[in-house]
């Protein structure tokens, strides 16, 4: 599933190849370091979608969201 999810971003068909890669991953497929960063992927990586997908899987490492928060609480980043 794997592949075929890689062929359908290739065409440029996100939602299939979303569809290809969530059932990869529920039959236990888990190099999240390639699905991050297989150019043939970059596609899906462009969907709203992808990241959800994937973090649903994979317990994300750094939570940009915190991240954004505690920012914006200290002042950093702002120029």
């Amino acid at each position: 599933a794997f592949n075929i999810a890689c062929c359908y971003s290739k065409m440029g068909e996100t939602q299939a190849g979303l569809e290809a890669l969530e059932e990869a991953l529920k039959s236990g497929y888990e190099d999240y370091d390639k699905i991050r960063n297989e150019p043939n992927l970059a596609t899906l990586r462009e969907s709203e979608d992808f990241k959800p997908l994937l973090n649903r899987f994979d317990e994300p490492i750094f939570n940009e969201d915190v991240a954004n928060a505690i920012k914006g609480l200290f002042g950093f980043g702002k120029k």
